[in-house]
């Protein structure tokens, strides 16, 4: 949370001068708080667990109550959470660009344990840049083009790059 705020305004700042940074920082600061609750769940190479919308959703009910006469935080998450803001799919996006970030600082240790195939690799980052596209991204172009750079760079450095 604390690097993807970091990463997050540092690179607003210069990619999306238009965002509102105060915003950003605390969309990041939140991006992840329920998962305090509801428990990581790995997405790399399909590993995704059924129940987790289920589990974000309960852990978000806990904080509003657990946070009821402190209501900026369950508010923001609940901002973050809907993707209403310009802001918050900003933050949603780096947050997707920051796992492949660490793939590529630690040589892809990761993605070998996991045992995904470069072309496996290769499919899933397309798949994720279409999903985001076609979603919360689609008008964030700066955030989406980040993201483009970074899959190629750790698709070339595991042998994926076409």
């Amino acid at each position: 949370t604390v690097m993807l705020g970091a990463v997050a305004c540092s690179v607003a700042q210069v990619v999306a001068p238009h965002l509102d940074l105060g915003l950003v920082s605390q969309f990041a600061q939140v991006h992840d708080f329920v998962e305090v609750h509801a428990g990581d769940t790995v997405t790399l190479g399909g590993h995704a667990t059924e129940d987790k919308a289920a589990r974000e959703a309960a852990a978000l009910v806990r904080i509003r109550a657990d946070f009821s006469t402190l209501p900026w935080l369950p508010q923001m998450i609940t901002r973050y959470e809907t993707l209403v803001d310009p802001e918050a799919r900003f933050v949603k996006i780096l947050d997707k660009v920051m796992p492949s970030i660490t793939h590529l600082l630690n040589g892809g240790v990761t993605i070998r344990e996991l045992g995904l195939a470069a072309d496996r690799l290769r499919e899933l980052h397309g798949a994720q840049r279409e999903t985001i596209a076609s979603t919360y991204g689609a008008d964030q172009p700066e955030g989406l083009e980040l993201l483009r750079e970074i899959h190629a760079m750790l698709d070339e450095m595991m042998g994926t790059r076409k």
